[in-house]
C-alpha cells in the first residue's frame, strides 16, 4: 500500500514546471531594483542620529521629568504653604537630594526600555552598533537631567538667600551617587528587575541622606565645601568609568 501511495505521489509530483518567460523576467526586474535600493541606502552618521533620537525618546523622557518636578514642586508648596521658605531654609540640603534623586529616577524607565519590551533583537538588527544607541540614550537623557537640575538651582536661588556653590553641590553629589550606583546595577544585572533594583537605591540613598543630615550636621555648613567638591569629582569620575564599562558590555550582549 505504501510503496503504490509512493508511486503515485511521485507520479503527480513528476509535472514539468510551467512558467511564462514575461513574468519571470518582470520578478527579476523588480528584485534587481529592490535589491539596489537597499544597497544605495546611506547609513546615517552618529551625530544625525542622536537629533533624530531627540524627538522621538528625548522629548517624551523631558516630558516625564518635567511633570514629575513640577508636580513635586506644586506639592510640597501647597503642603507647608507659608512656612515653606522656613522648612527649605532649614532642610535645604534633604529638598535638594530629593530633587536630584527623582532625576535619576525618572530616567532610568527610558534607559531599559528594549530588555523590558524584549526588543533587543530587533535594535541589534539596526544599522546603528549597540554602544551607539545605549550612548545616544544616555546622552539625551543627561542632557534632560542637566537642564532639570540648572532649573532646580535657578528656583532655589529664587526662594532661599544662600551660598551658590553649596546649592550646586547639594544637587550635584546625590545626584552622581545615585548614577553611579544605578549604572553598576545595571552593568553587573541581566535581570529584568534590574530598574526596580536601580529605583529601590535611589530610595535607599535619599534614605542615607536624611539620617546623615540629622547626624552629621556640620557636614552641610561651608566649611566642609571643600569635603564636597572632592567627592563630587571623584564620583564623576567613578561615574564616567562605570558608563565606560557598561557601553563595552553593552556592545557585546545586550544588557538593558
Amino acid at each position: 500500500m505504501n510503496k503504490k501511495l509512493c508511486l503515485d505521489l511521485k507520479k503527480a509530483l513528476n509535472v514539468p514546471v510551467v512558467y511564462h518567460g514575461e513574468q519571470l523576467e518582470k520578478a527579476i526586474s523588480l528584485a534587481n531594483s529592490e535589491y539596489e535600493k537597499h544597497r544605495s541606502r546611506e547609513r546615517i552618521g552618529y551625530v544625525e542620529f542622536l537629533f533624530q533620537q531627540i524627538p522621538f525618546m528625548g522629548r517624551r523622557i523631558w516630558i516625564f521629568q518635567g511633570s514629575i518636578l513640577i508636580l513635586m514642586w506644586l506639592l510640597l508648596t501647597t503642603i507647608f504653604q507659608e512656612d515653606f521658605k522656613y522648612i527649605a531654609a532649614r532642610h535645604l540640603p534633604d529638598l535638594l537630594c530629593l530633587f536630584a534623586i527623582f532625576i535619576t529616577m525618572t530616567g532610568l524607565p527610558f534607559l531599559c526600555r528594549s530588555y523590558r519590551y524584549k526588543m533587543q533583537e530587533v535594535e541589534t538588527a539596526s544599522f546603528m552598533s549597540m554602544s551607539g544607541l545605549l550612548s545616544a540614550r544616555l546622552i539625551v537623557i543627561g542632557l534632560g537631567d542637566g537642564i532639570f537640575l540648572l532649573a532646580v538651582s535657578l528656583v532655589t536661588f529664587s526662594k532661599v538667600s544662600i551660598s551658590t556653590a553649596l546649592v550646586i553641590f547639594y544637587l550635584l553629589l546625590p545626584f552622581l551617587v545615585s548614577c553611579c550606583g544605578c549604572i553598576f546595577i545595571l552593568r553587573s544585572s541581566r535581570s529584568q528587575y534590574n530598574v526596580f533594583a536601580c529605583e529601590f537605591f535611589c530610595l535607599l540613598i535619599l534614605s542615607l541622606q536624611f539620617l546623615f543630615h540629622t547626624l552629621v550636621p556640620q557636614a552641610y555648613h561651608r566649611a566642609a565645601l571643600t569635603g564636597w567638591v572632592v567627592l563630587s569629582v571623584f564620583f564623576a569620575a567613578v561615574l564616567a568609568f562605570q558608563i565606560y564599562k557598561l557601553i563595552v558590555k553593552f556592545n557585546r550582549i545586550c544588557v538593558c
